[in-house]
This record gives structure tokens, C-alpha cells and sequence, in this order.
């Protein structure tokens, strides 16, 4: 990959960083959204793994666009090409603050606005993000009880618990320090100096943003405000099916263990792993979809116990 060294006038301070794959339609979408907001970015670097048919030139007169084409088909890796790119502009010490966001996603139009001033609000803040709002949820639904919460299955929204679900930060009602971020989020850009996503995750890297929050969290506060909201729009294209989903769950979520987390045990991980197995067998006569994850999910687990992964 060649790294070419284009100018860019620093403004705002903040770089945005965007992987994308095979989704022409909604970069576009994205990119007019983008073009209409209070606070722009001085530079959004694009991260483009598509096919050649789905690949297509950039153009804005608002924003400095910078499109890197990447063979690496790993949100995680090309969210690291970004940072890569970014620092090795001659530029990148005046840059601030990065942000990260997904191809199908909509932010209103004082988003970046909201966001850098929730920085200068929180003594020690090294990361924030709003919620992202959803037609549907794909993580991981367990009914939350008293239960579920002493074993560890469950805890309160944006922390990592014991057996390490996460609960997502969308239910809280007042800006929070929490554990984790969600993928759409912005960080200071000194965390990034020594600081990079999975290197061997593939295609969406799931729990990449839960990693890279549990490493970055060290280096100070993560804040979640429930009053910055942008619309996820949960694109099919590009997503794994069921069984591939929940292989690459269990396998992903394993990682967490190797960054000294506390509160998280092998022993809770295992329980977890244990507990959605019987749920789903019980579920599986019922549906598709409950099948395809019992199945990813046995495989998931036999890979990390065989040391056996993709």
C-alpha cells in the first residue's frame, strides 16, 4: 500500500476515519450527511476493501476526502490503515481528535460539535461517543435480572462484566464513565500513538471496539452521553451470516481476557459460553437462525479449546 503525503488544512483538529465494503449507495448517503454538518472534519480518510465493481472515486468541494483501497477485507485492520495513514501525514501533530464511523450510519448535524465539546467537559476524557439508534439489535439478548447479574452474565450499560456481555450504554440516561465505547465514537488523538485494533480480526471484527476500549481505558476516562444520538442503519450488505457471526463471537470476545480487565474471569467465560450453548439448543427446533448460532457457537468454542482458529 503506498502512503502518499497530500496537504490538508487543519481546522477543527479532528480526523474521521471510515472502513467500508462493497456499499457504494450508503458511502455516498454517508458522505452528503457529512458534507451538511455544523463542524467538519479536516480530513475523512476512507478505507475502501470493495470489490473492483463496487469501487468508485470520492469527490467533495466541503471536504477533504483521502481514499486508501486496501486488499485487507477486516474492519479492525482497516481502521488501522486509517491511523497509519493519518500519522504518517506530515500534518497528523496538529491533529487532535479521531473519529470513527460506519459506513451505514447518519449523524445530525451538530454532532462533532456536541462531541469535542464533550471533551472539554471531563477532566482526564481519552474517549467519548453518543448512541447509536437501531431498527434492531444484533448483540446477544439475556432478560437482565438479579440472577444474571451475580453470576456475572449481566451488569449495568456500558460496563464489562464478569462474563463479559456487554450491555449496551444505549439505555442510559445521563453522561456516563463506562468500560467501553461503541464503534462510532472519537478518542484524543495522543491514545493512538501506541495504540492499534486487532491485527487478525476479519470482515466486521467483532468486539474490536469493546478491545480496543478495555486497552485505551488505562490512559484515562471513556464517557458515553446519551444526548448525542446518531442513527445506525445495521446494513445487511457485508455482514456475516448466523454461524460465521457467533463463531467469530466466541473467538473474538476471548481476546478480552488478554488485555487484564478486571471483574473478568476464564471460569465466567466459559460459564457464558456454556449457558448461551443450552439456550440455544433449547431454542433450536424453533427456528433457522437458532440452529445457525448453536452451530456457530459449538464451532467457536471448539476452535479456542483446539487453538484452531478460521
Amino acid at each position: 500500500m503506498s502512503m502518499p503525503n497530500p496537504e490538508f488544512a487543519v481546522k477543527s483538529g479532528l480526523a474521521l476515519i471510515i472502513p467500508t465494503r462493497n456499499r457504494p449507495d450508503l458511502l455516498r448517503r454517508l458522505l452528503a450527511n457529512l458534507e451538511k454538518v455544523s463542524l467538519k472534519p479536516d480530513a475523512i480518510i476512507i478505507v475502501d476493501s470493495s470489490d473492483a465493481g463496487n469501487y468508485f472515486e470520492l469527490k467533495s468541494e466541503v471536504i477533504k476526502i483521502h481514499q486508501i483501497m486496501t486488499e485487507y477485507k477486516s474492519a479492525a485492520i482497516q481502521r488501522n490503515i486509517g491511523l497509519d495513514y493519518l500519522f504518517y501525514h506530515k500534518n497528523a501533530k496538529d491533529i487532535r481528535f479521531i473519529s470513527f464511523l460506519d459506513d451505514d450510519v447518519m449523524v445530525p448535524n451538530d454532532y462533532f460539535e456536541l462531541v469535542l465539546k464533550g471533551f472539554t467537559q471531563i477532566n482526564d476524557c481519552v474517549g467519548l461517543s453518543g448512541i447509536a439508534k437501531t431498527s434492531e439489535n444484533t448483540r446477544i439478548k439475556i432478560k437482565r435480572s438479579r440472577l444474571t447479574d451475580w453470576i456475572g452474565i449481566t451488569g449495568n450499560p456500558g460496563i464489562l462484566t464478569g462474563a463479559a456481555v456487554n450491555i449496551s450504554p444505549i439505555g442510559l440516561r445521563e453522561k456516563t464513565e463506562v468500560d467501553w465505547l461503541i464503534g462510532c465514537s472519537t478518542w484524543k488523538a495522543d491514545c493512538f500513538q501506541n495504540l492499534r485494533f486487532e491485527s487478525d480480526f476479519f470482515g466486521q471484527s467483532i468486539f474490536e471496539d469493546v478491545i480496543i476500549s478495555a486497552r485505551a481505558r488505562k490512559l484515562g476516562k471513556l464517557i458515553c452521553d446519551p444526548s448525542i444520538v446518531l442513527r445506525h442503519d445495521l446494513a445487511i450488505e457485508g455482514r456475516p451470516m448466523t454461524k460465521v457471526y457467533y463463531t467469530n463471537w466466541v473467538i473474538n470476545r476471548s481476546r478480552i481476557f488478554s488485555y487484564d480487565v478486571p471483574n473478568l474471569s476464564k471460569y465466567k467465560f466459559w460459564l457464558l459460553t456454556l449457558l448461551l450453548l443450552a439456550n440455544s439448543v433449547l431454542l433450536a427446533p424453533f427456528s433457522t437462525y437458532n440452529r445457525d448460532k448453536f452451530a456457530g457457537l459449538v464451532l467457536g468454542a471448539t476452535q479456542l479449546v483446539t487453538k484452531r482458529f478460521y
